[in-house]
Order: structure tokens, then sequence, then C-alpha cells
């Protein structure tokens, strides 16, 4: 490993979920940059033990410095403007989609007491190899595709280390009377639902690589494990909404002659101007510490079992019949007698609905878990070394962690969505079901149901919003009648398309059919798979209310007119393994 090389590296330390990143440029190879990491770790038991405290305490002063100084925005003060990105210091809860790649990564993880270079390397931090030779020959390469593993032949496996949190065994639910096992739906019937899930499998997508690499190392309280499971509950639900979105001149989604009235996408301080959000205003993004004063970090709630939308939630780092149980009590202890509940980690989800039987009894249908995406816990490289076996000319070295969710366009259809994503779709259902269990029944009205839909199409979002919280038949056609911003809603099914003459890696892509909210105008959009590309249509997802809301920049979802387009019959359904796609998503 030794022979490394890059122009770009980057040192990390991890405390209190805060990881606190420095960007190096042309450091020669990961001997340099890594030997510049150790040097200031004591070797001797008790000095390490010193030097781990007093940097413990410095990071402590430096986050109450940093939330109570530079992390406090305030809404007369304009984001800043062209900053150099990727910054040389951040500090960040998940580390951003890099569209450049840092040859050199070194993390030393307070937290956990783990030294981890080159992403699966890990080593424990007080009992480190200090000698060059040895650490150095015990980083070789693994059976995973650009992760390394460690060598018991030069290292101890008292010297190594697994960050991974510890997983409790699976328990079940206990079944008998009252408990029915039930399989969710995850058919997406409109353009509505369809769109909302290409939205979260997006997020997927853009974060698989972060999730791969340390999704087992997040808790159920920790801060951005909190955020991220918020963000997908918002999406998921309709709660959230979509802005469009232009960008700074450095890093435009937008061509110069597009008027400039959506979200400026500054990554540290991206500002709502004009548009659907209100004038000039500072606003926090996805995984970034930003607040207001007075007010914490992030948009979700501080604990991790609360409400949604009538849904009792329980964030857990494993989905199983305890995970529902302990939603069950808690909804109960509420008073409640009749709720729904979602219990939900990064990678898996299972549903449950509490009511009261026709003899009085409690009755609680459960699903088993379901896997949210194509993402698997199994090869996350949070876990020990040894599970990452050495690389070998026999075996090969073509395993890629999460290779399926960027080898092609998994996320282009609803066959897909629901093939490959069969947790986020059915999540879809599920709010959809909740949204209207939790209004009132329809109530006799003088206007036929045609005349009330034409009237709640002529509302503006808000208003419209606020008349499906009216009676169940208004809120289904709501539903009918899913906008996307204020100017533009989904006029038809989603269709899957292609480009004329393309290749396997222009196929399968997503159609959406627009009506504009004023003109009645239609327009044919297709979805721009370069997550560097540019579209007349570019929406970003927006999560949280008031003064916590939170901007998911790097999930831009971008569509062009759909010009030398036709349809892709062949690639609508939910088999992708025939595609042979490159992952051009720079994530």
């Amino acid at each position: 490993m030794s022979s490394i090389r890059g122009t770009n590296g980057l040192v990390a330390h991890r405390f209190r979920g805060r990881y606190y990143t420095e960007m190096t440029r042309f450091e020669s190879d990961l001997n340099i940059l890594g030997m510049r990491v150790i040097r200031d770790i004591p070797c001797h038991p008790e000095k390490y033990k010193e030097w781990l405290k007093d940097t413990r305490d410095r990071y402590a002063r430096m986050e109450e410095e940093q939330d109570a100084g530079i992390l406090t925005m305030s809404a007369a003060e304009a984001p800043p403007r062209g900053l150099p990105w990727p910054a040389r210091h951040e500090t960040l809860a998940i580390l951003r989609p890099d569209a450049r790649v840092f040859s050199i990564v070194v993390f030393v993880n307070l937290d956990a007491e783990v030294l981890t270079m080159q992403y699966g390397a890990h080593f424990n931090l007080a009992s480190f190899p200090h000698r060059g030779a040895q650490w150095r020959g015990a980083i070789r390469p693994s059976m995973y595709n650009g992760y390394p593993t460690l060598s018991l032949d030069f290292c101890g496996r008292d010297q190594m280390a697994e960050p991974a949190k510890k997983r409790r065994t699976l328990e079940a639910l206990v079944q008998g009377h009252g408990t029915v096992r039930v399989v969710p739906k995850r058919t997406l019937y409109s353009g509505r639902d369809v769109f909302l899930a290409h939205a979260l499998a997006k997020i997927y997508r853009t974060y698989h690589r972060a999730i791969t690499r340390f999704g087992l190392e997040w808790d159920r309280d920790s801060f951005v494990l909190r955020e991220f499971v918020f963000a997908i509950l918002s999406i998921a639900s309709g709660e959230a909404q979509f802005s469009s979105a232009v960008c700074c001149r450095e890093y435009c989604f937008a061509r110069e002659e597009d008027h400039c009235n959506g979200v400026h996408l500054n990554w540290q301080r991206p500002c709502f101007e004009g548009g659907d959000l209100g004038a000039l205003e500072p606003c926090a993004t996805f995984g970034s510490f930003f607040h207001r004063k007075g007010e914490v970090a992030g948009a979700a709630p501080a604990g991790h079992v609360y409400w949604m939308k009538g849904v009792v939630i329980n964030i857990s780092t494993v989905v199983d019949g305890a995970a529902i149980q302990e939603a069950i009590d808690w909804g109960w202890a509420q008073g409640k007698q009749e709720f729904q509940i979602i219990a939900m980690s990064v990678f898996d989800i299972a549903f449950a609905d509490v009511y009261v039987g026709s003899d009085k009894h409690r009755v609680v249908r459960f699903s088993d878990a379901l896997n949210l995406s194509p993402l698997r816990s199994e090869e996350c490289m949070s876990l020990h070394p040894l599970t990452r076996p050495p690389w070998s000319a026999d075996a090969g070295m073509d395993l890629t962690p999460g290779a399926r969710i960027v080898s092609c366009n998994s996320f282009g259809t609803a066959a897909r969505l629901e093939k490959h994503y069969g947790g986020l779709a059915a999540l879809v259902n599920f709010f959809k079901v909740a949204t209207v269990r939790g209004v009132p029944p329809q109530n006799s009205s003088a206007l036929p149901t045609e005349i009330l839909a034409r009237i709640m199409s002529y509302a503006d979002n808000e208003t419209q919003r606020t008349c499906m919280q009216l009676s169940q038949s208004l809120c289904v056609l709501g539903f009918s009648d899913f906008r996307i911003d204020e100017e533009w809603s989904i006029a038809a099914r989603p269709e899957s398309v292609r480009k004329q003459g393309a290749n396997n890696r222009e196929r399968g892509l997503l159609a959406l059919s627009l009506a504009h909210n004023a003109t009645d105008e239609v327009a044919a959009a297709v979805q721009v798979m370069s997550a560097n590309g540019w579209g007349r249509w570019t929406w970003v997802p927006v999560v949280g209310s008031g003064e916590r809301r939170v901007l998911m920049t790097d999930v831009a979802l971008v569509f062009a007119p759909a010009q030398g387009c036709e349809l892709d019959e062949d690639a609508a359904d939910g088999d992708v393994s025939h595609l042979e796609c490159d992952d051009d998503s720079n994530y």
C-alpha cells in the first residue's frame, strides 16, 4: 500500500460524531500522510491516555466555539459567495459526496479510539504498531475493490479494531393471538408515488459511499442517522418541499440566461432568493452543523422515537420484533390505542398497524424487515478488517460494495424502484394510507367531486395542503394533483424512455409529463443521469420547517426536455442485470 499516490489527501478527526476535516494537497503517498498523523500519538500507555484526554478536550472546546460562532447563521446576513470548495477545513456530520476523489484518507476516531486508513484498514489507536515497516506492511488489498484489509502477518488481532457499533441479536415479535404478519404493498401507482420514490432512491445513490463506509458507526442517537431517517420520512410522507434550484456561478446547474429565482447552491451556506421559499435567507445544508441562534442543528426531532403524521417512528440500528414492540409500548404510553408504526435503520424498514379488533382486543399487524436499497450492512467497511479477505489472483478483485446501486439506472422506472428499492416504495404507500386515515371521513358536500377538484387546482400549495386535511376525499384529490413546486405538477404517470441511438447508459430513463400550473403548458421532461449535468428543471428537497429547514443540495433532481427520446419498453421492467452501465455519479 505504500505505492498509493495522489495529489489530494484527507485527514479527519472524529469527536462526538463530528468530523473535523483537513484537506492536504500534494502529499506524495500514504506513508508520508500516515506518518504525519501517527507521529503525535504516544506509544507509552500513560502518555497515550494523557494525549487522548487533551485531544478530546481540545475538540470539545472547538465544538463549543464553533456552535456559538461560525456555525450560527443570521437572517440578516447574506451567505458568502464564491468560497473555495472544498474548504481546507470543514466540520461535518457526514462526509460530503466528493466530485474529486481523495487518493489518501486517514481518520482518527477519538470516540471509538480507532485509526483508519483508506476506509478499511482499522487499527487500535491505543496499540497502534508504530514501527513504519509494520503498519505499512499490514495494509493489504482486499477482495473489495478499493478497500484494504489488514494482514495478521504484520499486525496482531489486538492491534486491529472495529469502529462499527455493536448490534444486538435479532429478536422476533412475540406472536400469538392478536398478531398478524402482513406483506407491505410496493406497487407505485401514480406519478406522485414514482416521483417521491425516485427522490428517495436518489438520496441512497448520492450517499451510498458514505453509508457503505460509515453506516454501521451510526447509533440511533447519532445526529447523522436521525437526520438521514428524518429526510427519508419527510419526502415519503409528502411533508418535504421541492424547490427550484440554481447555483452560484462556481457550481452552476443552470445556464447564465436562466432567471435566478430559486436556491443558490453554495454548499456551506446556501440561501433562498425569490422563488417559492421567500426572500434572501440563509439555510443550513444536510450534514452540516449550521443553525440559527438558540436552535439546534438539523431538522430532525431530538429523540429517536417520535410522531410523524400520526405514525410512531422508531429509529433503530436493528429492525426486528424488539424495535416494533418498543414502538408499540411507546404509543400505548402516549395514550393511543390505534396507530401505525415505522421501525427504520439506514438499511432496513418494517411496518406495523396497531388497532382494537371487533372482540375489543388489541391487534398488531406487522411486516418483516424490507431492504430500503441495494446496500447491505454486511458490506459496510466499518466491520472488522478480517471480515474482508485479502485479495488473491485466483479469486480476483471484482467485489464492489453497493455495486448495483451505481452500476446502472436502477431508479429510473417504477418497476425498478419497486424491485431494488422495495422498502422505499412501501414507505411511500404506507404514508399515503396513514395520511388518509389521519383526516376526518368524507362529509356531505353541496359540490360534486369534479368541482372540488377544479377548485383545488387553482389553490396554491399551502392552501392545497390545508384542504387535504379537511376530509379524506379532499386528501385523495390532493394526491392525484401532485405539485412538485408552485410552478409545475405531474400530469400523468411517468414512463421509461431511452435516447435514440444511445447505448445502455442512456436507457431506462425516467420521463415525466409536467403541467405548468399557471399556463397549463404540458412539457415532456427526461431524467439527467450525469451528476454534473444541468437541465431546464432542477429541484432540491427541503426538509424541516421554519428556521430549522435543511436543504439537500447534493440530492438535485435534474430533468431536461425529452428531445430525441423514445419509449423503452425493454427497460421498463425491474431486471437491470443486462444493462452494463458506467458509474459516472462522481459521488
